[in-house]
C-alpha cells in the first residue's frame, strides 16, 4: 500500500514559514519536522533560542504523529485527577503534551508532524501553524503528483493546507 511522505522541500519550507514567523513575534524557537515513522527529516534552531528546546520541540512533534492530533490536545485531560493524568511519563517521556506539535496531513494519512518550543505554549503553537501560507508559496509544484495534497491539522482539529499542487483543491 503507497502512503505518501514528506519531502525534505516540504519540511525545509515548513522550517522557513516557521523561523519567519517566530522572528516576526520576537522569539527564538527551535523546530522539528519528523516523518510518519518518528524519524527526522529537518531541524533548526534559532540563534539565542535555548538547547533544551529542542528536546521539547521533538517531543511535541513525536506526540502529534503518535496520536494523530495536535500535542495541546490532551492538556485538559492531564490534568491532577483527569483519566490520563500520567500520561506524560508513558514511553520514559517520549511524548510532550504542550502546544506546539501539529500533525502533518497528505492525502488523508498522517506523514508525519511538525514541533516547536522556546517561546510560550500559544506562541509555540501560533509558529506551528504559521507554515501554511508561507510554506505553500515555498514548495516547487513539479514534484507533487496532481493527487498529493498535504495538509496540518490545527490545534482545534480543523485541516490547513500546507502545501498543494497548483490548480489542485485543498
Amino acid at each position: 500500500m503507497y502512503v505518501p511522505e514528506v519531502s525534505l522541500a516540504v519540511a525545509m519550507a515548513a522550517i522557513m514559514a516557521a523561523e519567519t514567523k517566530a522572528t516576526e513575534i520576537g522569539v527564538r524557537v527551535a523546530i522539528v519536522v519528523l516523518d510518519r515513522g518518528g524519524e527526522q527529516i529537518a531541524m533548526a534552531r534559532m540563534d539565542g533560542a535555548w538547547p533544551g528546546a529542542f528536546d521539547l520541540a521533538f517531543g511535541k512533534a513525536e506526540t502529534a504523529r503518535s496520536f494523530h492530533a495536535s500535542s495541546a490536545a490532551f492538556v485538559p485531560m492531564i490534568q491532577p485527577g483527569a483519566g490520563l493524568f500520567t500520561v506524560g511519563n508513558a514511553c520514559a517521556g517520549k511524548y510532550v503534551i504542550l502546544p506546539g506539535g501539529l500533525p502533518i496531513e497528505l492525502e488523508g494519512h498522517v506523514a508525519g508532524a511538525v514541533g516547536v518550543s522556546g517561546g510560550s505554549g500559544e506562541q509555540d503553537a501560533l509558529i506551528a501553524r504559521s507554515n501554511c501560507p508561507r510554506a505553500r508559496k515555498n514548495v516547487t509544484t513539479r514534484h507533487w503528483p496532481q493527487s498529493q495534497r498535504l495538509f496540518v491539522r490545527n490545534d482545534e482539529g480543523d485541516r490547513m493546507g500546507l502545501a498543494h499542487r497548483k490548480g489542485s483543491p485543498l
